[in-house]
């Protein structure tokens, strides 16, 4: 039985989290609608909490062909924005 470190395990169980059970492939997050989603299985991963108020459940759409670019697209800018974030905090404490 070959060995396995334990470096190597944690990053298998980080790199399962980030795969979709369907299809094995990289799932995304959406922080609009707080949830995780396959793009290529066209699948929301994360449950609904079941409150008709949430205000990320409540606005969920099915995703089809039409909506999945924008969720990938929106998923992008979401990731620019925080890079630009960090950056910035990262500036000012290098500034102080």
């Amino acid at each position: 039985m070959k060995k396995v470190s334990l470096t190597q395990m944690n990053r298998n169980i980080v790199k399962m989290k980030r795969m979709c059970p369907n299809c094995n492939g990289l799932k995304k997050f959406s922080e609009k609608y707080d949830a995780d989603y396959c793009p290529k299985c066209m699948i929301w991963l994360s449950h609904k909490c079941g409150s008709k108020t949430c205000e990320f459940c409540s606005k969920r759409p099915k995703i089809n062909g039409e909506n999945i670019k924008t969720l990938i697209s929106d998923s992008q800018k979401e990731r620019e924005e925080w890079k630009r974030v960090i950056k910035e905090m990262e500036d000012e404490k290098r500034h102080s």
